[in-house]
């Protein structure tokens, strides 16, 4: 990798919550230097979040923990924000909230993903919460009566893609988290009017983070590193085209084409698994474009052009359900030993 002027990103991975995995995870990543680690919050998949994160806080000191993500939904905003604080002063101020309008945590419960309006709504009374101010609930003031104002305010990251989304965050969020895949020129795009709604709400792009979530495998064999994240990358591609809607314009001809199949085929009870019908049927030039997979040396290349775009935090997606267990442990113990170190070393 050459020596490239850029913001000096955050290094965060995601991981499933796993009973008796989880807290051993947080340790393992914080041993091995990265910055963050999330957890999904998908209910009927994996177990509790934020009982797994409760596991983690306890058996690190450092690293940053939070949701990737949550969701308006399942939780009522009082509890979620009384979780969150619980977490953050636990930890001495390391929780993050990231929270989207849900997908798999809705779905399996018969659900579909909040209306923005909802979303809105929520995350202005989640801010409130978490700030220890008054939120009125159908003409009662509540509060949380014994939130520590000693500890910083959780951040609260909303997951989007659409413009609509990042004008929205850019007004009432702490920062933004994309799915767009791993292109520079359509995360280049996003970041840009990111900061172009920044400028216009009148705030300051020092005190808001951009992040990107990046599928991401490393094998000397490409085959084998594509089926590490076949199925978190098929996930990823369908938020570009998702209830019925045309694939994103900022797409190649190719790439829309792509993701309007997996859309079209995505089977929800295959949610993230590698062996999902619609997941093997993506080509692999594509999932070679979207995700960032290979050989280590490649991979750290790839995420230093990524880190040079002016990002805050890059987010790896490191495996999907059902993929090689071997596979997977490979190309973790790759990213934290080969990957990371060539990444920190050539950040200016």
């Amino acid at each position: 990798m050459g020596t490239q002027d850029f913001r000096v990103p955050e290094w965060w991975i995601i991981g499933w919550p796993t009973a008796g995995r989880s807290a051993p995870m947080a340790r393992q990543c914080e041993e091995a230097g990265w910055d963050g680690l999330l957890l999904t919050d998908t209910q009927c998949l994996g177990h509790d979040t934020y009982v797994e994160l409760a596991m983690c806080v306890a058996r690190t000191e450092r690293i940053q923990l939070g949701t990737g993500v949550t969701n308006p939904v399942t939780r009522d905003v009082a509890v979620m924000a009384a979780a969150a604080a619980t977490l953050q002063e636990e930890s001495g101020g390391r929780m993050h909230l990231g929270i989207g309008r849900g997908d798999s945590s809705l779905a399996y419960i018969g659900k579909k993903g909040a209306p923005l309006s909802q979303m809105e709504a929520y995350i202005r009374a989640l801010q409130a919460y978490l700030r220890g101010e008054l939120v009125d609930r159908d003409g009662f003031a509540s509060s949380l009566t014994w939130l520590n104002k000693g500890v910083d305010k959780v951040p609260v990251d909303m997951a989007g893609t659409g413009p609509r989304v990042i004008r929205m965050a850019a007004e009432i969020a702490d920062g933004i988290n994309f799915a767009v895949g791993a292109d520079t020129e359509r995360l280049a795009a996003k970041i840009a009017q990111v900061e172009e709604n920044l400028r216009e709400v009148g705030r300051d792009r020092a005190s808001f983070k951009i992040s990107a979530y990046i599928n991401c495998a490393v094998n000397d064999d490409v085959a084998k590193a594509r089926d590490v994240v076949r199925g978190t990358a098929a996930v990823v591609a369908r938020f570009s085209a998702m209830h019925g809607k045309q694939a994103s314009s900022d797409l190649s001809e190719e790439d829309r084409a792509a993701v309007d199949q997996v859309a079209r085929s995505y089977d929800m009870l295959a949610h993230a698994s590698s062996d999902a019908t619609h997941a093997r049927e993506m080509p692999d030039s594509f999932l070679d474009r979207f995700a960032v997979v290979g050989a280590a040396d490649a991979v750290a290349q790839r995420l230093g052009e990524i880190a040079g775009l002016g990002l805050d935090r890059v987010m790896l997606v490191w495996g999907s359900r059902h993929a090689d267990p071997a596979a997977v442990e490979h190309s973790v113990a790759a990213l934290s030993t080969e990957v990371l170190p060539a990444l920190r070393a050539a950040a200016p």
